[in-house]
């Protein structure tokens, strides 16, 4: 699933009951998503990664493991061997 700034034109209480509904959602159907937002905030609730970007153009500043999620460490953990991009 990909999801482009999914709660940017919610209120915050319903931004807050959608998040934590995507959150439940993603953990008993264990599914797959991608979550595009500048709030870290929801990238921290959500995820089971982080991955930073620098300014135009696009690149991979550092990719973070949160640890939430024991069988994706390894994939997690070969990614963070890169860091700034030069």
């Amino acid at each position: 699933m990909l999801l482009d700034e999914p709660f940017a034109g919610l209120d915050y209480a319903f931004r807050m009951r959608m998040i934590e509904f995507l959150r439940r959602l993603l953990n008993e159907e264990a599914r797959t998503a991608v979550c595009v937002t500048h709030d870290v905030g929801q990238a921290l609730v959500l995820g089971d990664g982080l991955v930073l970007l620098s300014a135009r153009p696009a690149q991979v500043w550092h990719i973070f493991d949160l640890g939430r999620n024991p069988g994706t460490a390894g994939a997690w953990g070969k990614s963070c061997a890169r860091s700034r991009p030069r």
